[in-house]
């Protein structure tokens, strides 16, 4: 069976990048809206919620705790998740068994 005209398309899905996470950043400290910032980097409002969600550090200031977005702890935590993703080596695994 064959289906010549279908409709659905392949996603395409990007990682976001440093220049975008520091525009991501800069647009926050603006105080830009979320829909402003997705529509300005051409990304969807869940990919910047995420992002946010990803980069967030929690800091002391007077006694008080404050929730703030860092372009680089986000940019860590993606390598570190990246990291983890793969699949490791069974050599590693088994590496006492070897020696």
């Amino acid at each position: 069976m064959n289906q010549l005209n279908f409709n659905t398309k392949k996603r395409n899905f990007k990682h976001l990048s440093e220049y975008e996470r520091g525009e991501i950043y800069a647009m926050i400290k603006l105080d830009c809206s979320i829909s402003s910032i997705a529509r300005h980097l051409k990304r969807s409002r869940t990919t910047i919620y995420n992002e946010l969600k990803r980069g967030r550090v929690e800091q002391i200031k007077n006694g008080h705790k404050v929730t703030l977005y860092y372009p680089d702890a986000g940019q860590t935590q993606y390598k570190k998740n990246r990291k983890n993703s793969k699949k490791k080596f069974k050599v590693l695994e088994c590496i006492d068994f070897i020696h």
